[in-house]
C-alpha cells in the first residue's frame, strides 16, 4: 500500500536498502518472480501475478495468493520496489523498482552461470 493511500499515516521516506538487506529480501522466490513477471508484463492484478508465480512454482494459488497479499507484497511496498494497492488489488512498479530488478536479475544470470559451469565440469550438462 502506498503511502498515498494511508492518508492517517505519515509519508513514508525510503529506506536504504544495503547490500545484505537486498540478498535477504530477495532471498523467498516469491519476491524475485514478483520483480520479473512485474519488470517483464508491466502493472498487474494480484490474482494474475499469483496464478503466474503458482504455476512457475507449481505451488498451490491460494498459497502464494496469501504469502503474496499478506507478506511479500506488503515488505516490497514497504521498500518502494513496488506500489501494491491494498483496494484495487493492483502490483505496479515503484519508485527503486527498476534497481531492484537489475539486482534481481543480475543476481539470477550470476548464479545460473555459476552453475551451468559447475554442470559442464562434472560432465553433467
Amino acid at each position: 500500500m502506498t503511502a498515498a493511500a494511508r492518508p492517517d499515516q505519515p509519508a513514508k521516506f525510503p529506506r536504504k536498502l544495503t547490500t545484505d538487506k537486498a540478498l535477504h529480501l530477495f532471498q523467498p522466490i516469491r519476491r524475485r518472480l514478483v520483480v520479473e513477471l512485474v519488470d517483464v508484463l508491466g502493472p498487474m492484478h494480484i490474482r494474475a501475478l499469483s496464478d503466474a508465480i503458482a504455476c512457475i512454482t507449481d505451488s498451490q494459488y491460494d498459497s502464494v495468493y496469501v504469502s503474496l497479499s499478506q507478506q511479500h507484497l506488503p515488505k516490497l511496498d514497504d521498500y518502494d520496489i513496488v506500489e501494491f494497492d491494498e483496494q484495487d488489488l493492483e502490483v505496479a512498479p515503484g519508485p527503486h523498482f527498476a534497481d531492484c530488478a537489475a539486482f534481481v536479475d543480475d543476481a539470477q544470470s550470476r548464479f545460473r552461470s555459476e552453475a551451468d559451469s559447475e554442470q559442464i565440469d562434472r560432465g553433467e550438462r
